[in-house]
């Protein structure tokens, strides 16, 4: 699984790259975007759902927030 580390970067980078990731993949790839900007809470399901992709899991590990997308 293909892992984008966002850690440090504030909210809309986490968002922007996770986008420029989904538009260079075929559907079905599933990947994990990891962010530290507590906004990514908010703004990665809505990112996710307006797109029409699929979040899987979200969830936070020891401050870091973990975020499994699936490109549909």
């Amino acid at each position: 699984m293909i892992e984008l580390d966002t850690s440090g970067l504030s909210c809309p980078m986490p968002v922007l790259k996770a986008h420029k990731y989904l538009s260079g993949v075929e559907a079905g790839t599933v990947f994990k975007l990891i962010a530290t900007d507590s906004d990514t809470c908010t703004d990665v399901p809505t990112f996710v759902k307006t797109t029409n992709n699929e979040l899987v899991s979200q969830t936070n590990e020891e401050g870091r927030f973990v975020f499994i997308i699936r490109k549909l």
